[in-house]
């Protein structure tokens, strides 16, 4: 329960919490401790209310119903409510006990009238499959991510030396969790603070699966893939000036692998950003004649001798087009593949391809 500390200073907004009861012994008393609560509560606010007039005349303190929450649009209400996966019958519950209509306090048909209208919106609007459901427009909610961090002047500009003035960062990402197992497709804008950090990021898919494996990923990419590729190729508008977009790819090594087509790793070159073998051995010395370029993972800070580039995985899309290495009768080799075995999902440059190390940094840092 919520209430307003009102002093001769200054108008502060604090919360008053009760304490849980002892753990139940039975059956019977499985539910005192939440009476208790809820009788504490009522206890707490008529004490309030009939000791208010006084300690204001005396010009000391007040406690009155929380004014504040009126000032507190329908819309806001229903995303605390969403996003914090409260019941709207607990919702009233709360509004009941705060005063109910004069606490401010949005009712549950408002809040769905508000939901139904929010859902309603272009960037809101969702389609679904038997693969999952997706956003009808990634740039819709992407472009009003952005209009809304620059209308709270929390944009901030991260140029990147070779790319364009005005660039919008956005780190790509797959998220697997749940109850029921399911696959999140996550974007999230670099150019703000705290850039992933769940709220400040947009959940634009959600697909069951049971693993991330490349079969599962591709048919989730058949849905969003083009979405993305149009947003890094023609870029966002806001405020009538389009914005460049740049995209990086984010996770751990096993789906980053997978998504791009790598065969992970066991294979002989498991890097993901060089050509460095993963052990020095007579099979890969007769296979490379200049087994001397690529360099060992036993070498270290000096193996990155031949990086790998977006031109040879652009090829390796359109030489795996038809299917994967698997089904060739003559498959090119080693050097020819560098380990890729299947058609990248999306073409990312090798740099643009983020470790979980700094994906979790950029989760926590101010």
């Amino acid at each position: 329960m919520d209430g307003i500390f009102c002093t001769p200073e200054r108008h502060c907004l604090v919360r008053l919490s009760c304490a849980r009861g002892k753990p139940a012994d039975g059956p019977s008393q499985r539910r005192l401790p939440s009476q208790d609560c809820a009788a504490r509560a009522r206890r707490v606010w008529k004490k309030s209310l009939a000791t208010s007039a006084g300690a204001q005349d005396a010009g000391i303190m007040a406690v009155v119903p929380s004014g504040a929450s009126a000032a507190l649009p329908v819309r806001l209400q229903t995303q605390f409510v969403v996003a914090n996966s409260i019941f709207f019958e607990t919702w009233q519950r709360i509004r009941r006990l705060m005063g109910g209509s004069l606490s401010g306090l949005a009712s549950a048909a408002d809040m769905r009238a508000d939901g139904r209208a929010a859902f309603s919106e272009v960037r809101n609007r969702v389609t679904s499959t038997p693969v999952g459901a997706t956003l009808v427009r990634v740039r819709a909610a992407v472009e009003a991510l952005v209009e809304d961090l620059l209308a709270r002047n929390q944009f901030i500009e991260k140029p990147v030396h070779g790319h364009p003035a005005g660039e919008i960062l956005l780190s790509f990402g797959l998220n697997q969790s749940g109850r029921q197992s399911s696959c999140k497709a996550i974007l999230a804008c670099i150019n703000q603070p705290q850039p992933c950090s769940r709220d400040n990021t947009i959940r634009f898919g959600v697909f069951p699966c049971e693993k991330d494996d490349y079969v599962s990923l591709a048919a989730m990419a058949e849905l969003f893939a083009p979405d993305l590729e149009d947003l890094w190729t023609n870029g966002i508008n806001v405020a009538g000036v389009t914005r460049p977009v740049h995209m990086i790819l984010m996770g751990d090594y096993s789906s980053t692998t997978s998504f791009d087509g790598h065969a992970g790793a066991s294979c002989r070159i498991p890097c993901g950003y060089c050509c460095c073998l993963a052990r020095p051995s007579a099979t890969s010395k007769k296979l490379l004649p200049n087994y001397a370029e690529y360099g060992t993972m036993q070498d270290d800070s000096r193996a990155a001798r031949m990086p790998r580039t977006f031109q040879h995985k652009a090829e390796m899309a359109a030489l795996y087009s038809d299917g994967p290495l698997a089904t060739f009768v003559d498959p090119p080799g080693t050097p020819i593949t560098l380990s890729y075995k299947r058609r990248p999902l999306m073409v990312f440059a090798p740099q643009d391809i983020v470790p979980m190390l700094l994906y979790i940094a950029l989760g926590v840092s101010p």
